[in-house]
This record gives structure tokens, C-alpha cells and sequence, in this order.
């Protein structure tokens, strides 16, 4: 029963005209009349559905010439009333109309002033949760505020540890008072949902820093107190966060077996928000695990689960997820671009600067891949600066990283220094997989700019990095690629050829499909390489067009129903191939140099394998102007200086020499 169905005013003017004709006093005892036959005619089950509308007639009742008791207890009924509704109204996940009710209870005469502090605590995390995060640090700091005030040193913890997980967010983490450690060792002997609470925010730190064996450690910590609670909600988190960890550690079947007790766990608790979080992380088991289809059924369940229940802050992150799974693992790059603009528009909109620097750099990738390098530029800018607001370093050293990548809105030396702050960065914060990403991308650069010898020793010194930690494992094969490809130019046939060995062992279900057709490319380099000489005289056999003919159609499967083969590097490794299927149906020499088309070598390669040839191989040089002489004019026409010599160490290239 709702009053505005049986009032008998069609137009609201009219009836609120109606209703302000009538004296305070004769409202007051009409609302009181309303209460009791409500109270009368409504089972005990109907209550909590109504119990706003009871709550409204109590408040209503009350008016200046009620008697003290029966003002009490109309007071009394209201405020038994209003809790009736909170309890409802969070259980079927209408968060507006909660916040509302429990910011009245956090002023009502009749609650203490701990269940006061209660309300706004509650209060707070339902905004968070639907991503009103400055409504959610009014209501922190209202209750650090009165905690401080009463005494109360439990609820000022309380208020503190919302605080720490807020400001970073809000992009003020200066402001905090305290450290996680300081705050969750000031948590020891309150509740055990404070206790688990500090301890997360321990883990979060310790898994942004790149410290997954303390992270691990620290939630194993928080499930013994979460399991002799009997909080299964808590369980169900705490699994989850231990499957990221034991993805980052390399154990993938662990990951996927803590993600689904965690999925099962917050089944069996009903609460709806944790169970989208947790079908989150199980989609990223799944993608550690290799089963894609897996990763996008969760994802998407999991985003549909936080749109249901107004979880915007959630449905962020989920909806980043699948920008991912299309970006890395699917080649799906429009669809991940629209993704990442959504999500960093509403994280900027809601003042959420973490969640719009992360969406920044995904954004930066998906760009730099689509040829939008002065697009991706400025984006890339906006996510530093929103990392640097909320104080994620994290974030800033993998936007710094992407900028490396803005081909031509950027020179060389620009993008060697934003290579050199991200290295920095990351080792600030012990994150290495993340500098050894960026040592790999430093490879792939010296490689762009013909500085072939301090390419290999980068590409040597991001194994050794990536190496030490099971997460950067994932990235062996493509810093292999950088340096097979410097290896070709350079002459080392033999070492190019072990490392393009472990680019395609690296390849297949679940592998980046960017790194597909660049790792076919090197193979098929080799192989005409091997078989027609360093400068393309002799004359292809049969089996050598059967065998790149098979190599190129396993890249072109590999690719099939990807958006990668229309743009970048990418695109012109197939390319390449093309050119090298239409070259053997003609008469030798062909235009091949060290086994490459020049559609494939950038012009400071092309400059860089010349200087190479006059100052060590002469004789081919001449052999080469004999024999070749059209491609030998078309090589000196293309060559342009290079950044850095060819032959020059790695401890000679500005800035990156600076971190060796």
C-alpha cells in the first residue's frame, strides 16, 4: 500500500495545495491515523517494504502540542521504522534510497552515538560502492570527527582506514595521517571485520608495489581471522585477492581454484556486490590460465551483476577488464578503445583519479596501436597527471611507459626519457615487472633507431629482470623478438635464430596476438636469410616456398578475427610477407637485405646496416653495389642518421645509461 496510489488529486500542485490548507496539528493527527491503520492492516511480513512510508507517518505524526510520551514513542516507532527500511533497502540494492535513510539515523535523537557513527560508516561504503567517493569521505570524515570527539578510538580507527582507501583515489593522498602497517596495528583487538579491513589495505599495497609474496602472506593473515569469524563474505574476497597473487606468482591453477571457492563463497553469502568482485577476479584467473572464453563470460556476468545493483566504482574496473581481454588477448581494438574512453570519462567525472589514470594508459596502448600516436600523446599526459593526483606511482611509471610509444610525436631522445623515468619509477617501488617490461620496450626502440648493439644488451637485461618475477614471464617471447630482430641486422644469423625460436614457443592460446605476426616475420627474415643469401642471389627451391607459404598462413590464422593486422608494426610484418610471396616469383638478385624487405626496415635501420657493412663486411657492401645496384641507389636514397651509431653500448645511450 502506497499513499500516492489512493490519494484521489490527480495533479501534485493540487494536492500539495490541499494538503498546506490544513493546520500543523490536524497533519499531524491525520498521520498519526495513517500509522495505525498502516500498523493494523500490514502483516509482519510486509513491513520492511513499507517501513520508509511508516517511518515518514511517525515523523509526521509529531507535531508542537503532542504529549511527551506520545511524541517519544512516535520517535521510538520512527527510528525503529528507519532501521527496518536500511536493512531492506541495502539488501535489494537500492543505494540511494539507503544512504538517505541512514543519514536521517545518523541524526536521530533516538539512536547513541555509536549507532549514529554506524549509519555513516554504512552510509560511506554504499556511496563508494556506486562511486560517489567524495560523498563517501564527507561521511568519513563526519564520523572521524565524531569518534574523536565521544572518545571512541575504535570508530576513529574505522574512520581512518575508509579515509586511506579514499584519498588515493580522490587523488589526495598527501593528506592521509597514517600509514596501512601504522593503521592495521592499531586495528589489533577490535572487531574482526576492522582487523580483515586493515589488513587489505596491507595487501593492496604490498600488490601494488609489486611485493606478491607479502601480499599473499598478509591476506592468509586476514582469512584465519575472516574464518574464525565465520565471515564468509570476507572469505570470499580474501580468496580472491590470494588467486591474483598466486597469478602473479605463476601458479595459475591455484589462482583458479581460490577464484572459484571465492565465486562459490559469495554465492552462499548473498551478497551481491561481492559476488560480482569476485566473478572479476576469476575472469583474470581465467586469462592467466589461458581460457579467454572463461575470462569473458566472467567479465561479463560480473559487469552485468554491478549495472544491476549500481556499482559503479565496480563496474569501472570490471569494464577495464574487458577492455584488456580485447586490447591484449583478443584484437579487438575498437572495442576496447570505447571501453577505456567510458571508463576514463566517468573516473574523471567522479573524481576518481587511480581509476582514470588506469584507463588512461589502456587507452595510450589501444591508440599507439591504431596509429593515433598524437591522440594517445595527450590522453597518456592526462592519466600522468591524474596518477600523480592520487599518488600511484604504479600508474605514472606505465604512462610514461606508453608515451615511449607515440611514434613520431615524439623524437628518439624523448622517448628514451620517458623509457628511463618509467625504469626508475618501477625500481622505486620495487616493481619489476614493470621495468623489465620497459627495458623491453627500450630494445624494441634501440631497434627502431639502428642502435642494434645496445638493443641486444637491453633485450638481455629485460630477461634477466623479467626472469625473477613469474608475472613478467609472459614477456619473454616478445622482448626475444626485439632482440632476433637486432641479431638479423647485425649479422648474428646464429643467435637471431635462437631467439626466434623462443618467440614462436611462446606463441599460441592466450599470447598477445600483436606479437603473432612479428614472430612469423622473423622466422620467414631467417629463412630466405639462410637459404638466398645475405643480399637475395640466389635462387628459392621448392620446399623453401612450401615452407613460407605454411608460415604464412599459420600467422595469418593466428591473427584471423583480431583487428591487429590493420595497423602498426603489425601490419606491416604481413606485409612484408606479401611482398616476399610476390619477390620469389621473380628472377634473382632480389631486394632483400640481410633477409628483410625495405618495406619492413625503418630508414634508420636501413642507415644502421650500411654503417654496419662498411665497417665490417666491405666486401659484401661491394657485392652488393656490383650485383644489386638497384637496391644498393634505393638503400642510400631511404637511409636516414640514426639516433645513435649502430654499434653503440648500452652504457652510452643517454638516460638509459644513467640506470645501468
Amino acid at each position: 500500500m502506497h499513499a500516492e496510489t489512493a490519494y484521489i488529486f490527480r495533479h501534485a500542485l493540487l494536492r500539495d495545495a490541499a494538503y498546506g490548507l490544513q493546520p500543523p496539528g490536524e497533519r499531524g493527527v491525520l498521520h498519526g491515523l495513517a500509522l495505525e491503520i498502516l500498523q493494523a492492516l500490514l502483516a509482519p511480513e510486509e513491513i520492511p517494504a513499507l517501513a520508509m512510508e511508516l517511518a515518514e507517518h511517525a515523523r509526521l505524526a509529531m507535531h508542537d502540542t503532542l504529549p511527551d510520551k506520545r511524541r517519544r514513542a512516535l520517535l521510538a516507532a520512527e527510528h525503529g521504522y528507519l532501521n527496518q527500511a536500511a536493512e531492506y533497502l541495502q539488501a535489494h540494492w537500492q543505494s540511494s534510497d539507503e544512504v538517505r535513510v541512514r543519514d536521517l539515523l545518523a541524526v536521530h535523537p533516538y539512536a547513541d552515538a555509536r549507532e549514529q557513527r554506524r549509519h555513516l560508516y554504512t552510509a560511506g561504503e554504499r556511496l563508494e560502492q556506486t562511486g560517489d567517493l567524495r560523498g563517501a569521505e564527507q561521511r568519513a570524515r563526519e564520523m572521524l570527527e565524531r569518534a574523536r570527539r565521544d572518545g571512541d578510538s575504535a570508530d576513529e580507527t574505522r574512520a581512518l582506514l575508509m579515509l586511506h582507501h579514499l584519498l588515493p583515489e580522490l587523488g589526495r593522498a598527501a593528506e592521509l595521517q597514517h600509514t596501512a602497517a601504522e593503521l592495521a596495528q592499531r586495528a589489533t583487538g577490535l572487531s574482526a571485520e576492522t582487523r580483515i579491513y586493515a589488513l587489505t589495505l596491507q595487501e593492496h599495497e604490498a600488490f601494488r608495489a609489486g611485493r606478491f609474496d607479502d601480499a599473499l602472506r598478509i591476506s592468509l593473515q586476514a582469512q584465519e581471522i575472516a574464518e574464525a569469524a565465520g565471515r564468509s563474505d570476507w572469505m570470499a574476497t580474501l580468496l580472491a585477492s590470494q588467486a591474483s597473487n598466486h597469478a602473479r606468482l605463476g601458479d595459475a591453477a591455484r589462482a583458479l581454484e581460490c577464484s572459484l571457492r571465492s565465486v562459490e563463497l559469495a554465492e552462499h553469502s548473498g551478497n551481491k556486490h561481492t559476488r560480482a568482485q569476485m566473478l572479476n577476479q576469476r575472469g583474470i584467473a581465467c586469462i592467466e590460465s589461458g581460457d579467454l572464453p572463461g575470462a569473458g563470460k566472467a567479465y561479463s556476468e560480473a559487469l552485468t551483476q554491478a549495472n544491476a545493483i549500481g556499482a559503479r566504482g565496480l563496474a569501472q574496473t570490471i569494464a577495464v577488464n574487458l577492455g584488456n581481454l580485447q586490447l591484449y588477448f583478443l584484437g579487438g581494438l575498437r572495442s576496447a578503445e570505447q571501453a577505456y574512453r567510458n571508463v576514463m570519462d566517468n573516473a574523471l567525472e567522479q573524481g576518481a583519479m587511480r581509476d582514470a589514470a588506469a584507463a588512461s594508459n589502456r587507452l595510450g596502448a589501444v591508440l599507439n596501436y591504431r596509429d593515433r600516436a598524437a591522440e594517445a600523446r595527450d590522453v597518456l599526459q592526462t592519466g600522468i597527471r591524474c596518477a600523480r593526483q592520487g599518488n600511484d606511482v604504479a600508474a605514472e611509471a606505465a604512462g610514461r611507459l606508453q608515451l615511449s610509444q607515440c611514434r613520431g610525436v615524439l623524437d628518439g631522445r624523448e622517448r628514451l626519457q620517458e623509457l628511463a623515468a618509467c625504469i626508475g619509477m618501477a625500481r622505486g617501488i620495487r616493481a619489476e615487472r614493470l621495468e623489465g617490461e620497459a627495458w623491453m620496450r627500450g630494445g624494441e626502440l634501440l631497434v627502431e633507431q639502428g642502435c642494434l648493439r645496445a638493443a641486444v644488451e637491453a633485450a638481455e637485461r629485460a630477461t634477466r629482470v623479467l626472469t625473477r618475477t613469474p608475472a613478467g614471464q609472459s614477456y619473454l617471447p616478445h622482448v626475444a623478438g626485439a632482440r632476433a630482430t637486432a641479431q638479423l641486422l647485425l649479422g648474428d644469423f646464429a643467435g637471431a635464430r635462437e631467439s626466434n625460436g623462443q618467440v614462436l614457443a611462446g606463441l599460441g592460446p592466450g599470447v598477445p596476438q600483436h606479437r603473432v605476426a612479428k614472430g612469423y616475420t622473423g622466422r620467414i627474415a631467417l629463412r630466405l636469410l639462410e637459404s638466398l643469401g645475405p643480399l637475395g642471389l640466389q635462387r628459392p627451391d621448392d620446399a623453401l616456398r612450401g615452407e613460407l607459404a605454411r608460415l604464412d598462413r599459420e600467422a595469418r590464422e593466428l591473427l584471423a578475427g583480431t583487428e591487429y593486422g590493420r595497423h602498426g608494426r603489425t601490419r606491416a610484418a604481413l606485409e612484408y610477407v606479401s611482398a616476399v610471396s610476390r619477390l620469389l616469383g621473380s628472377d634473382p638478385p632480389y631486394p632483400l637485405l640481410l633477409g628483410m624487405t625495405l618495406d619492413w626496415l625503418t630508414p634508420q635501420q636501413v642507415r644502421a646496416t650500411l654503417d654496419r657493412l662498411a665497417a665490417q663486411d666491405l666486401a659484401l657492401l661491394e657485392i652488393l653495389r656490383r650485383e644489386n645496384p638497384q637496391l644498393a641507389q634505393e638503400l642510400k636514397r631511404l637511409a636516414e642518421p640514426t639516433l645513435l651509431a649502430w654499434d653503440t653500448s648500452l652504457a652510452q645511450v643517454p638516460h638509459l645509461a644513467e640506470l645501468l
